[in-house]
């Protein structure tokens, strides 16, 4: 039995690695690195802040062009290339979050708002926010919330 409970567990991590490895590192004209969960093609960023070992680290703001258009901005904290830290996110369409990350995934308290006067707001865990029937995501899809 204990050997079934490994093979699941091992499953799980795996599926986990494959879909970490969906993203890749971009670079902005500076040479600092940013994680990019969600490649699209034809895509840039901006940064601001710091950028130490090759990386976005600290605070700044991180803008996300698409066709040379912006599309998201993030004012806030990066740790090592990854959203790791507490800031605001806008994206083109007007949604915004202000609130904590980690691993690239809302994490701790947060605001989403969206256009159509949606509010989430309280703990989110691991890109997860729910609030008895109600659920959202940032960072992960919404199927991989419980």
């Amino acid at each position: 039995m204990g050997k079934i409970s490994l093979s699941v567990l091992l499953v799980v991590a795996c599926a986990t690695c494959v879909r970490a490895a969906e993203g890749k590192w971009i670079v902005d004209a500076g040479g600092c690195k940013i994680w990019d969960s969600t490649p699209q093609p034809n895509e840039s960023v901006t940064w601001t802040g710091p950028c130490k070992n090759g990386h976005a680290n600290g605070k700044g703001v991180l803008v996300w062009y698409v066709n040379g258009r912006p599309y998201e901005t993030y004012d806030g904290e990066l740790t090592m290339g990854h959203y790791y830290g507490c800031g605001k996110q806008v994206w083109s369409s007007g949604s915004s979050y202000e609130g904590c990350y980690q691993n690239d995934r809302a994490h701790g308290q947060g605001t989403f708002r969206g256009t159509n006067g949606q509010v989430y707001s309280g703990n989110w865990v691991n890109g997860c926010f729910r609030q008895g029937d109600r659920r959202y995501a940032i960072g992960t899809p919404l199927d991989q919330c419980p």
